[in-house]
């Protein structure tokens, strides 16, 4: 078949190839073979080098649309019918062709034709619909030119394209078409009918509309018929169409299905290629909000595993100072008993005084950091004392001799404040970070050294507020408070090397909060710098 004189099937038209495909009997039918035309060969829709064909297939060659129906019985027999202008062939070949050309073109009775001249023929429809679907429109001016052939070459008074879509509502109108150009529809077409065709994949006919019980109430009164839009592996959607008068035959039904089958390939491969370039559109943002996202989880886990070395550092610094504390205890004890048997002796000797004072002084130290490192040991939840952690921890600096000998510390404690529920190590850490945070402020502040820790109830939130006198932190700097890794604090010793701080502390502070709903907030417009840590309790009256 093709557009030379050698060619049992002669087929002029634009880009059909002198010898483009040929047809052959094979053992259960009819296979289709391209003859390596330039153009290709399509069978419903798809391009193809070698297919069987089905009953009522649809071939593309070039700009010509070929129609076949496998006719039933045995060979040609010699009173066939031949069609106009087709060679004289006696073989299966002949028989095909003449079967598509006889149902298609010929007026076999009860065909009407078109009511309003859209396509003056059933094949220049369906060959209308195929240069649609290979045309440059997009898929909207596709089911609006596709309801306006088929709606015209029916001669009917409405045709839908009602497409089915599985995730949503189970159909959608693609488009819709009214005989003269009127107003769209207020009736669809019955979903009855709709999934009727999408599950048995058939072409239906219904004679008497304003008979037919599943029509009922929809304003019909002449015929409708429905065809299935068949694409490669499955039914996309169905193809509606009813009048008035004249009624539906079985010939326009045929026409029907010519248009469902040959439009149901294009519009799948038209919808494909949509989500094709939409999924292009946004591969690129896709693949960058990808790797933000794995740049995130990479700085999370270099952030935890600091956390975790920081964390075992901490816990055998801890675990010594425990032992050194105890080791200690033992010689206090001493000293404080000598102390007091020389004050028993001679009750106002002055030397024992100082001694037995700064004894029992160091003995409070050691028992507070004791307790305090007990309680940092306990993973349980419990109802803790935000004034209380404070206290411990401005006992806990007193080590530090900058803190004890240069730093002015005021401390207000709020009455009456509300027990929160937490890990007593999680807030007591959290608390710890940003005094040390504000004593390493200080250690570059001129002027008054001011260290104030308050706390208080607000806003069903209780929070703990540590401002200091230093520098501040600069304005570009704002913005990356809280972000692992980021230290305002100069080098070691002033020269390029590393940062004194290791850009944790604020962060650490933050994470250890979150759990409990807290948050950890900056505020640099006053004098003062300041931190505040605030933790929601739930009911002022009961905690737990």
């Amino acid at each position: 078949v093709g557009g030379g004189p050698g060619c049992d099937i002669r087929i002029e038209g634009l880009g059909v190839a002198p010898s483009h495909f040929s047809i052959e009997k094979a053992d259960e039918g009819f296979v289709i073979r391209d003859a390596g035309s330039g153009t290709g060969t399509f069978l419903d829709g798809m391009r193809i080098d070698e297919s069987p064909i089905r009953d009522r297939s649809t071939v593309f060659a070039g700009d010509v649309v070929l129609y076949f129906t496998l006719a039933g019985g045995g060979p040609a027999r010699s009173g066939d019918r031949p069609a106009a202008g087709s060679p004289s062939l006696d073989n299966e070949v002949r028989r095909i062709y003449e079967s598509s050309v006889i149902t298609l073109v010929e007026d076999r009775g009860g065909f009407s034709g078109p009511l309003d001249g859209a396509a003056s023929t059933p094949l220049e429809a369906v060959y209308r619909i195929g240069r649609l679907m290979s045309s440059d429109r997009d898929l909207a001016g596709i089911f609006e030119q596709t309801v306006e052939i088929a709606g015209g070459a029916l001669g009917a008074d409405r045709c839908f394209l009602m497409l089915h879509d599985p995730s949503g509502p189970s159909w959608k109108t693609g488009s819709a078409w009214v005989r003269g150009g009127g107003s769209p529809p207020a009736q669809m077409p019955p979903d009855a009918l709709l999934d009727e065709a999408l599950k048995s994949g058939m072409s239906m006919l219904v004679h008497d509309a304003g008979a037919d019980p599943r029509l009922k109430g929809r304003g019909l009164v002449g015929s409708a018929a429905c065809a299935p839009l068949a694409a490669r592996k499955r039914t996309i959607g169905v193809v509606w169409a009813d009048a008035a008068s004249p009624s539906f035959t079985e010939e326009h039904l045929r026409l029907l299905t010519a248009v469902g089958r040959q439009a149901g390939g294009g519009i799948e491969r038209r919808m494909l290629e949509k989500e094709l370039w939409e999924h292009s559109q946004t591969l690129e943002a896709r693949v960058a909000n990808r790797t933000r996202e794995l740049n995130e989880t990479l700085q999370s886990l270099a952030a935890a595993q600091s956390r975790l070395v920081h964390s075992e550092k901490l816990a055998a610094v801890g675990l010594m100072a425990q032992g050194i504390a105890h080791n200690l205890s033992a010689p206090l004890a001493g000293i404080l008993g000598y102390a007091r048997l020389l004050l028993d002796r001679e009750p106002g000797l002055e030397e024992a005084l100082r001694i037995a004072g700064l004894a029992e002084r160091l003995m409070g130290i050691i028992d507070g950091l004791m307790r305090k490192s007990a309680r940092e040991s306990r993973a349980e939840p419990e109802n803790l004392d935000l004034n209380e952690i404070a206290s411990e921890i401005l006992a806990f600096f007193e080590g530090d001799m900058f803190f004890k000998h240069k730093v002015k510390r005021v401390f207000r404690p709020a009455e009456g404040l509300p027990p929160v529920r937490g890990v007593y190590g999680d807030l007591s850490q959290a608390l710890q970070n940003l005094v040390a945070n504000a004593v390493d402020a200080l250690r570059t502040a001129r002027g008054q050294k001011l260290l104030v820790l308050e706390t208080g109830f607000s806003g069903g939130r209780v929070f703990a507020a540590v401002s200091d006198s230093g520098p501040g932190v600069p304005a570009e700097a704002v913005p990356k408070l809280f972000t692992p890794f980021f230290t305002t604090k100069a080098p070691r010793g002033g020269g390029d090397g590393a940062p004194e701080g290791t850009g944790l502390g604020l962060y650490s502070a933050q994470k250890l909060v979150e759990p409990y709903g807290g948050t950890v907030e900056f505020d640099g417009t006053g004098r003062l710098t300041v931190f505040r840590m605030a933790i929601p309790v739930r009911d002022r009256g009961e905690v737990g």
